[in-house]
């Protein structure tokens, strides 16, 4: 039993045009799928799902728990624990909330950047190419300033030195910070998380680093390669970048 019984049952045109929309606002197609699957089969243990769906059982467990934090299943009582779709309605005003607050994101983040760019209202900023001899620096800077909120996404080990973790304890301790790390670095991550931090642990490409101003992190083979501006519209589309990744 696969997506072949959705497609009859919701259309296979439907059924594609509401995957890409759960997929932009950030539920995976696995996700979608199970989901869906459930609604319209009824409650099945995850060992039933993965084998109705013809889908490894620990992807489905991951998609599972992923569906439990966002409210669109939940667990029955019985062992093995039958899993239960969310009513229609519930998910409906989550995907409301969800749009709302994007539209929010681009109202007050985006369209002044954008507005920024307008002929005659154009301002000064910054744009510079890193090394990595510099990376540390400039990244450890973005921490250390006055800023309230500090977004971090680290996704080579060779970025967590003394002096970056330095910054990141003081951002853990004095400010708002958002750190995805991969798994493999969560006794860093722990240690963060004592001191007030919000973890994240996903692999991710690259990294960055968002305060008043960005740094994004490329990783070019043996080097890694940083990208630093001051201008609203770069740090906006970071922002909805890292967020998008933070909500998956």
């Amino acid at each position: 039993m696969s997506l072949r019984l959705l497609r009859e049952k919701v259309g296979e045109n439907e059924l594609e045009e509401l995957l890409r929309l759960l997929k932009f606002l950030g539920v995976s197609t696995t996700e979608s799928r199970v989901y869906l699957f459930l609604l319209t089969y009824g409650p099945m243990t995850v060992r039933e799902i993965s084998e109705k769906m013809n889908a490894a059982q620990s992807k489905i467990y991951t998609a599972v728990e992923s569906l439990e934090k966002r409210n669109w299943v939940y667990k029955g009582t019985g062992r093995p624990a039958k899993i239960h779709p969310t009513h229609v309605e519930e998910v409906w005003r989550y995907i409301k909330d969800r749009l709302n607050r994007m539209m929010d994101n681009i109202e007050t983040k985006v369209i002044p950047a954008l507005q920024s760019l307008e002929s005659g209202k154009a301002n000064y900023y910054k744009v510079m190419i890193v090394v990595e001899p510099q990376i540390e620096n400039i990244a450890k800077r973005i921490m250390f300033e006055d800023s309230k909120e500090v977004k971090v996404a680290i996704g080579d080990k060779r970025l967590i030195t003394p002096g970056l973790m330095e910054a990141l304890i003081y951002a853990a301790r004095w400010k708002t910070l958002k750190l995805i790390i991969p798994p493999d670095l969560e006794e860093d991550g722990k240690t963060l998380e004592n001191l007030g931090a919000l973890i994240r642990y996903k692999k991710v490409f690259g990294g960055g680093i968002i305060g008043e101003e960005i740094l994004l992190i490329i990783n070019m083979g043996e080097e890694l390669t940083g990208l630093w501006s001051d201008h609203a519209f770069f740090k906006a589309l970071a922002d909805m970048y890292f967020d998008r990744i933070w909500n998956e």
